[in-house]
């Protein structure tokens, strides 16, 4: 008997749980549909032309996708591209070069908006020079002064923050609080850098010392965004007849090669190959060890079936030419050429 009572006081606890449970899930419920529907009420109230078309929430930082004129937000689009997407969201039109533009009247129209109608207004992007300026601030002062100053005073300006940010990289080669401060300074400068290497084009040592910032560029978020924005740039600095700025858009087209798979139709249409080629064509003492480089980017790209194709009609000679000229070197980046050749 007092097994019996003991076990329907437990079936009966056991019940009234359940359904305390039950009236707990459907409650929860309720609130998350109302707080969806109020959402959902909100979002309909918000300009279609405010509205990211990757997301569908409002943008806070936009941007004009200059190939095809549509508007995105800044991270929003950053997302897109860094996963391989180098169609433009809304047109599918193919993205070789995606130049994108901030567009701060746009900005400001959307934030006004948000405040005339009640809205919470989104965080605006912090500016992390004054962490950096803690931390390094040489480095902040050489970033202000590139971003604000001009001609000689920014050219100088580019190179000390190269050569500081390389010899403070060198010194902390272990030091996980160290590398992400310098992931920091990269994000901070890495769109002021691409801008330089685009538009400078009348200045190659600045664009060389740039290109040198972004050969610093490790993490995959960033050698993504380098492929679908730089590319086109890069390659015109490949053949540039300043050995500097060659130099160094030749390192990050050799990362990029390396670590962005997907890269690889975009510089083989921006004509990466053909730029590559004429390094390797080159005689040794034009372009010295560069070539190796440029020999292990070009092999990395004839993997593709088009690239290989055309290597056969065009590139025969001057793979053959590296090939026997680098045969009896004793430098193991000539025996690199001989390998890739």
């Amino acid at each position: 008997m007092q097994r019996h009572i003991a076990a329907c006081v437990c079936f009966g606890t056991a019940a009234s749980a359940a359904a305390w449970y039950w009236f707990a899930v459907q409650a929860a419920g309720r609130s998350g549909q109302q707080e969806q529907q109020q959402r959902t009420a909100e979002d309909e109230d918000v300009p279609d032309e405010f509205k990211d078309p990757i997301t569908y929430e409002i943008i806070t930082d936009p941007v004009v996708l200059c190939a095809t004129g549509q508007v995105y937000d800044y991270q929003s689009l950053r997302r897109w591209l860094a996963a391989g997407n180098y169609r433009c969201p809304r047109t599918n039109l193919e993205l070789v070069d995606a130049q994108v533009c901030r567009l701060p009247w746009l900005k400001q129209s959307i934030r006004d908006w948000l405040q005339q109608h009640g809205r919470q207004l989104p965080a605006e992007a912090t500016c992390c020079l004054a962490g950096i300026e803690a931390m390094q601030p040489e480095i902040a002062a050489a970033i202000r002064t590139m971003r604000n100053d001009s001609g000689r005073e920014r050219l100088t300006a580019t190179t000390l923050l190269a050569y500081q940010y390389r010899r403070w990289h060198d010194s902390t080669p272990d030091d996980a609080a160290a590398q992400m401060a310098q992931a920091e300074v990269r994000s901070a400068v890495l769109d002021d850098l691409l801008w330089i290497i685009r538009y400078a084009t009348g200045e190659p040592q600045l664009q060389g010392a740039a290109a040198s910032l972004l050969a610093c560029c490790c993490l995959d978020e960033e050698l993504a965004w380098l492929a679908a924005t730089a590319v086109v740039p890069l390659v015109a600095m490949l053949n540039s007849a300043h050995s500097y700025a060659q130099e160094w858009a030749l390192q990050v087209v050799y990362k990029i090669c390396l670590h962005v798979h997907s890269s690889r139709q975009l510089l083989w249409k921006a004509g990466a190959v053909q730029a590559l080629l004429q390094l390797v064509s080159r005689d040794k003492a034009a372009v010295g060890f560069h070539r190796d480089r440029a020999a292990v980017a070009l092999a990395t790209l004839a993997e593709a079936a088009e690239v290989k194709a055309w290597l056969k009609e065009h590139g025969v000679q001057p793979l053959v030419r590296l090939l026997l000229t680098s045969a009896n070197s004793i430098f193991k980046g000539r025996w690199i050429s001989r390998m890739r050749a």
